[in-house]
């Protein structure tokens, strides 16, 4: 079994706590009670916060907070827990990092089962292996995954958070699997040797049995999202919601108006009008990978069966790289070799709480989530991206497909970060179609130039790409520093060309020969450019021969030859005087 370690709580963690005790009874500021906590000393501060606790104010414990780590539990102890919204967890990626070897969870005391599970877990890193040496990209072959396989990852939270996580796993919805119980059991512990006003057991408030679920059929929906329910008019409930944080009574918007107010809302970073609507969304099928990239989303009321009841080994993802590789029979028969040791682990008495084990991260489950516009903003931003892994990617597009087709005036404004923003967070691992303009590396960006997003050329009626930039002009001004900019129409005439070949002494820089040429040439002369520097054997022993192209051009018609001949015998002179002859 994996372990759980307190790796620290934070600075004068009684001393935090007791303050906030304190600070609803107590004379004085803030910050002299929190002198005072801190001259009262530990026993004191935690014979107070053991008072106030156990009056029910267990509020005052979120002023502490805990880092913890997780070690070699299994991906399904992983998810049971990421599901604490008020938490915070940073998962090693199963999409770049490779399991080859990173071992597994045995559910089994008895040594038949054990020997069983472990062959068949054995064999699916086989699977895994073989995908992944046939080209399969690792995001696709761990489909085949047992959710007893090991994860490893970081956690934070404040303590009273702590105190729900604990009583969760020991004596709640985790105390009915050992390795649940386990890791409740290990964090008390911790806490009574390192912080026990923090040990609250609560055994009679958790142990409570969820409410019977009446015979039938078990959950089935063909639809990749549906819309269960949600705010019928959110777009004018949003803007009467605006107006009143205006200090203004409601009033009717059209739907112009309307818009624009989500528009610039959407803008806004603290996206509070958006979250007085609200809308369930039912995801008929994602594979239970694609449930962890859900669940992340902490700002949600998130459903998924208990203990994956509705995961069936006969539906699962089956990504295209699996085709593309030719491996779709190797992949099937993961699935159904699972089945079958499922089944023959069942016959020999496995329970439920330990064939979830033997789920594999490919099969799919059904999942009811409520989110508010606000957090379908995030959702969508993030999930709607080229950058996302693409199965949570297709859940997200469709998702915003139906909920586009309910309420299109807001959102047709939804999409990823380029389409809401206008540029692309994603730095080099862009998609390729935006890119900041800079003026080098590290520098403040400029502006943004790259292709519009497919959907806001829909929304403007064009039918072929279009390309756009987006320059913030104040930073541009100020990178030119106090240089003069001349701006000229552009040419509306052909330019005149001619080769000028020089030969010099070797001494005479080549920038005075361009200036010369520059201040003779008058006001047709366009530019000049030096495209040949030579010193050899058909060259003088001290001179060089230098060849420039200059480029004339007229602002009122095409120059002829005798337009331009007066300048060129005004360049030869001048350049005579430093020694230049023409080359024959």
């Amino acid at each position: 079994m994996g372990k759980a370690t307190i790796l620290g709580f934070s600075p004068n963690l009684a001393a935090m706590i007791s303050s906030g005790g304190r600070i609803s009874t107590m004379e004085g500021t803030a910050g002299q009670i929190w002198q005072k906590s801190l001259e009262l000393g530990e026993e004191k501060n935690e014979r107070l916060i053991g008072k106030v606790v156990s009056s029910g104010h267990t509020s005052v414990l979120e002023h502490g907070y805990v880092n913890l780590s997780f070690e070699n539990v299994s991906v399904f102890a992983e998810q049971f827990l990421i599901e604490f919204r008020l938490a915070s967890f940073t998962v090693k990626s199963r999409r770049y990092v490779d399991f080859s070897n990173c071992g597994w969870v045995t559910p089994f005391a008895d040594a038949a089962r054990a020997a069983v599970y472990d062959a068949e877990v054995r064999r699916l890193f086989g699977v895994y292996d073989a995908l992944c040496a046939a080209g399969v990209p690792k995001e696709d072959a761990r489909f085949v995954l047992p959710y007893g396989f090991h994860s490893n990852f970081f956690c934070s939270m404040n303590a009273r958070e702590l105190v729900h996580v604990m009583n969760e796993l020991t004596y709640g919805r985790g105390s009915g699997i050992p390795e649940l119980r386990a890791l409740g059991e290990s964090l008390f512990a911790q806490c009574e040797a390192q912080a026990p006003y923090l040990a609250l057991r609560k055994e009679r408030e958790y142990a409570v049995q969820p409410p019977a679920v009446p015979a039938g059929e078990a959950l089935r929906c063909d639809a990749a999202v549906t819309l269960l329910d949600g705010t019928a008019e959110p777009e004018r409930l949003i803007c009467r919601a605006w107006q009143i944080g205006q200090g203004r009574m409601p009033t009717e918007l059209d739907d112009a108006q309307m818009r624009d107010v989500l528009a610039a809302l959407l803008r806004q970073p603290r996206k509070r009008e958006l979250q007085q609507a609200s809308f369930t969304l039912l995801f008929g099928g994602m594979s239970l990978a694609a449930l962890t990239h859900l669940t992340r989303h902490r700002m949600q009321a998130l459903v998924a069966p208990e203990l994956l009841k509705n995961a069936d080994y006969g539906r699962y993802v089956l990504p295209q790289s699996v085709l593309e590789c030719g491996m779709e029979e190797v992949y099937r028969a993961a699935f159904s070799g699972a089945a079958a040791c499922a089944e023959r682990l069942e016959s020999m008495g496995a329970d439920e709480t330990q064939l979830c084990y033997l789920l594999l991260s490919g099969q799919t489950v059904p999942a009811v989530a409520t989110m508010n516009a606000g957090e379908l903003y995030t959702f969508f931003r993030l999930r709607t991206c080229t950058r996302a892994q693409w199965e949570i990617r297709a859940i997200a597009v469709e998702a915003l497909h139906v909920l586009r087709k309910a309420h299109p005036l807001l959102f047709a404004l939804y999409g990823p970060t380029c389409f809401m923003t206008g540029h692309c967070p994603e730095g080099k691992m862009c998609c390729g179609r935006q890119a900041e303009i800079r003026l080098a590396e590290g520098d403040t960006p400029l502006g943004v130039l790259g292709e519009l997003h497919p959907d806001t050329a829909e929304r403007f009626g064009l039918d072929t790409r279009v390309y756009a930039a987006e320059l913030r002009l104040p930073p541009l001004f100020a990178s030119a520093g106090d240089k003069r900019v001349i701006y000229r129409p552009l040419p509306r005439y052909p330019a005149v060309e001619r080769d000028l070949a020089l030969v010099c002494d070797e001494a005479l820089p080549v920038a005075e020969i361009k200036d010369t040429i520059r201040r003779s040439g008058g006001r047709h002369l366009e530019s000049v450019e030096l495209f040949d520097v030579y010193q050899g054997a058909q060259i003088e022993q001290g001179k060089k021969s230098v060849a420039f192209s200059l480029r004339f051009r007229g602002t009122d018609g095409t120059l002829s030859d005798g337009d331009i001949e007066p300048a060129l015998q005004k360049i030869f002179r001048n350049l005579q005087e430093k020694g230049c002859i023409l080359r024959s």
